[in-house]
């Protein structure tokens, strides 16, 4: 269990009981990979299989985007990882303009519910 994990590596009863193995966390994260699945209206969305609808989505349809789809497709190539032709894209990527920051005055916070099937 991940969460388990977590708790093990970040908190203090790590240093008393051990934190997980390299080897345990990618078994672990592997597993945890194979219950996900990707939403069908974004590519920047994942989550877990037993869920029937996106909860990204939900969020997103709220106006709280966590993921700027920017329509980019992933390539995949079956070569070798080349550093400097990854870096090279990297280097030729355009950096986003700055947001302006909201001013702390203008904040009047109303709380509502999660939508539904958020919760666990």
């Amino acid at each position: 269990d991940v969460e388990a994990m977590f708790q093990q590596a970040f908190t203090e009863s790590g240093v008393a009981t051990g934190r997980p193995t390299a080897k345990a966390w990618v078994a672990a994260l592997d597993s945890l990979r194979q219950q996900l699945k990707k939403c069908p209206v974004s590519a920047m969305h994942v989550y877990p299989a037993h869920l029937t609808d996106c909860p990204w989505c939900a969020l997103d349809n709220q106006g709280v985007i966590y993921f700027i789809d920017l329509g980019e497709e992933v390539i995949t190539t079956s070569g070798d990882f080349v550093l400097a032709k990854v870096w090279a894209m990297v280097m030729a990527s355009v950096a986003p303009p700055a947001l302006q920051l909201p001013l702390p005055d203008h904040f009047q916070p109303t709380g509502r519910p999660l939508p539904l099937g958020l919760l666990r």
